[in-house]
């Protein structure tokens, strides 16, 4: 279930969508015609734009609750995360507006502009990176890289961009992506963007917010706004699994058993906690909230690849299309060269390899030992044709292999 403005959606379990409010032209929840997809995994709306995802990765688009059309990501990217304001995560790490109809007033695309697009349109990420997680809402967009740092876009107003940089302005808006100086100590898994506050936490439990804080909504006992992240108080034994910034005033927290915390203001029209208390109160540590209930989300998973295969263990997925890859040793001035393979969905044995030392110095790639153990090492040795970790073979996927193992 999502909520944005007045609007709000809602996917049951055999992908039906329901959408009502002011985006649908309704009062009452109403079903959502299906598109020729897939099952449905979430729903976004976006103004009067709903945006839904389904299993197979394709982003949808519907006016007002209406016929969904597909949304065409460029080079034919799948999605794996929709974000609250139509921000979409890529498969390769990549992420994109949607379009429509969310503006970009405060450059939270992270395109390097303050213009919107009614296609979909690339952010620019710091170079060399890839984005694992991405979260946005109203004026803010945050992406977590692959090299462990968070990276917001977007209005500066509270000092939510977690980059030490001038608040207090509507002025103060950036729309490149600008560091969240989080420790760089601490393994990050995850970010939540409210409005005018952002928050990233981290694998050992804790908590780090910027912004907005004159409700008590950092959680570190004060009611001052932050422009650096601060550490949100863990309660005696609690870490944290799950953070979600609510609009301006509240943060929820759920804990290793799936217990509910909160902490913010408690505004007495729209007691927002769940504890029992209907009074008009600033809670600025955690607090235990919706009491008598346990959190039993999830994440969602894609189960195939997207040429439709199955990925392995480790979740990789074939290649498909042409791989090249380059096998160098380097002695002296000497190196290997890079030779094109043709992949398969399933791979395939191409042919046999001696992997030759450097020059005329006799020398093969050889796996230690002969040894068949994974993760043994490979080493220069002299060559030997009846020595099994010297029987090179080469595959379809564009690997080396030898005694049952990859070439690492």
């Amino acid at each position: 279930m999502s909520y944005i403005g007045l609007s709000g959606s809602a996917v049951a379990t055999d992908g039906t969508v329901c959408v009502w409010g002011s985006g649908a032209n309704s009062s009452i929840p109403k079903q959502v015609p299906a598109p020729t997809s897939p099952k449905i995994i979430s729903a976004r709306f976006d103004s009067y734009f709903l945006f839904l995802l389904d299993a197979s990765g394709v982003a949808w688009r519907s006016i007002n609750g209406d016929t969904p059309t597909a949304v065409s990501i460029p080079g034919g990217r799948r999605i794996v995360q929709l974000t609250k304001t139509a921000m979409a995560l890529a498969s390769d790490g990549t992420v994109w507006s949607l379009g429509g109809g969310y503006v970009n007033t405060y450059g939270q695309q992270a395109n390097g502009t303050f213009n919107s697009s009614s296609n979909p349109v690339q952010a620019v990420l710091p170079a060399g990176t890839s984005t694992v997680k991405i979260a946005s809402y109203s004026n803010n967009t945050a992406v977590l890289l692959n090299n462990n740092t968070i990276w917001v876009a977007g209005s500066n107003k509270r000092g939510q961009l977690g980059a030490a940089l001038p608040s207090g302005s509507n002025s103060n808006s950036y729309a490149y992506l600008q560091q969240f100086q989080v420790p760089s100590g601490k393994t990050w898994k995850n970010v939540s963007v409210g409005n005018d506050s952002v928050a990233a936490i981290a694998s050992d439990g804790t908590i780090y917010i910027a912004g907005y804080g004159d409700q008590g909504q950092l959680g570190n006992g004060t009611q001052a706004d932050s422009n650096v992240p601060v550490k949100a108080f863990n309660p005696d034994r609690v870490s944290f699994g799950v953070v979600e910034l609510s609009g301006n005033l509240q943060i929820y927290a759920v804990d290793q058993n799936g217990s509910f915390w909160a902490w913010g203001g408690n505004v007495p029209s729209s007691p927002m906690f769940g504890n029992g208390d209907a009074q008009y109160t600033i809670y600025s540590y955690p607090v235990i909230a919706a009491t008598g209930l346990q959190y039993q989300g999830g994440a969602v998973t894609f189960k195939t690849c997207d040429n439709g295969a199955t990925p392995n263990a480790a979740g990789y997925c074939p290649f498909t299309g042409q791989v090249a890859y380059t096998v160098s040793y380097r002695h002296f001035g000497w190196s290997a060269t890079a030779a094109p393979i043709a992949a398969a969905t399933t791979p395939v044995q191409t042919g046999v390899a001696v992997l030759g030392g450097p020059g005329g110095s006799g020398m093969c790639l050889n796996i230690q030992g002969n040894s068949s153990a994974q993760g043994t090492p490979v080493v220069l040795a002299t060559c030997d044709s009846s020595a099994s970790g010297q029987k090179w073979t080469t595959w379809s996927d564009g690997t080396f292999r030898a005694n049952g193992k990859c070439l690492d």
